[in-house]
């Protein structure tokens, strides 16, 4: 997503490392791929210890699981970090936004139905 020497592996773990401190759930793939999707699309806006605020509310297994409920393909840990990533940013917003600004997640992805028209 950027340049690895504009530092968002390391603002990724530091931000998850104040939420849930150095907790093996910490450290979940699918969580990290979220923060730093909200931190990428946020990049010169996001507040990060409001950030780990944010997501202390809650252990990560609640997070992912309120985004499985969210995803549109029901699998792949890819997919799931989209919501989760929305999620996020609507918490942080919710909490945050008046004193720093909302935060933005991806865009979301939606099902694409085929249809078929009878001749």
């Amino acid at each position: 997503m950027r340049d690895p020497a504009d530092g968002l592996l390391r603002k990724t773990l530091t931000t998850v490392l104040g939420a849930w401190g150095s907790d093996p759930t910490s450290w979940d793939g699918m969580m990290l791929r979220a923060v730093a999707i909200v931190i990428h699309r946020n990049w010169d806006t996001i507040d990060l210890p409001s950030l780990s605020l944010t997501l202390k509310q809650e252990p990560v297994g609640v997070w992912k699981d309120s985004a499985i409920k969210d995803t549109v393909s029901g699998g792949g840990s890819q997919s799931r970090s989209i919501p989760l990533a929305n999620n996020i940013a609507y918490e942080y917003t919710v909490a945050f936004g008046p004193k720093h600004g909302p935060a933005f997640g991806p865009p979301k992805r939606r099902k694409t139905k085929t249809v078929t028209v009878a001749a």
